[in-house]
C-alpha cells in the first residue's frame, strides 16, 4: 500500500504536536473536503506550468490596472469589473463580435 506524503505529514504531526490532536481532525476534513481546489504544486512543476501569478497579476495592471488608476479616479467593484471584461474582449479581438454580433458572423 502506498502511504500519500500528506497521509505521513498528518501521522507525523500526531507525533510531533499531541497537544493538538483535537484539532487534527478538523484539519483533515478541510483538506478532504477542498482537495480539489488545492494545487499541486510538483505536478504542476513536472508538467512545465507555471506555480507562481506574477505574470497574470502584471497582465492585469497592464490591461486594466493603468487605466484605472489614473489621478481622481475611483471605481467601484461593478465598474472595475465591467471595465475589465471590456478590455478583456478588446484584447482577444472580440469587440466587433460583442457588439455588433450580425456583423461578426
Amino acid at each position: 500500500m502506498v502511504v500519500n506524503p500528506s497521509t505521513k505529514a498528518i501521522q507525523r504531526m500526531y507525533i510531533l504536536l499531541p497537544h493538538q490532536n483535537l484539532v487534527i481532525p478538523e484539519l483533515i476534513g478541510y483538506l478532504e473536503k477542498h482537495q480539489l481546489e488545492i494545487i499541486n504544486y510538483e505536478c504542476r512543476r513536472r508538467a512545465g506550468k507555471t506555480i507562481g501569478s506574477g505574470r497574470m497579476e502584471k497582465a492585469v495592471d497592464l490591461t486594466v490596472g493603468q487605466r484605472q488608476k489614473n489621478k481622481g479616479m475611483s471605481w467601484r467593484p461593478n465598474g472595475s469589473r465591467a471595465l475589465s471584461l471590456l478590455k478583456v474582449a478588446e484584447l482577444n479581438g472580440q469587440w466587433q463580435q460583442l457588439w455588433f454580433p450580425a456583423l461578426a458572423a
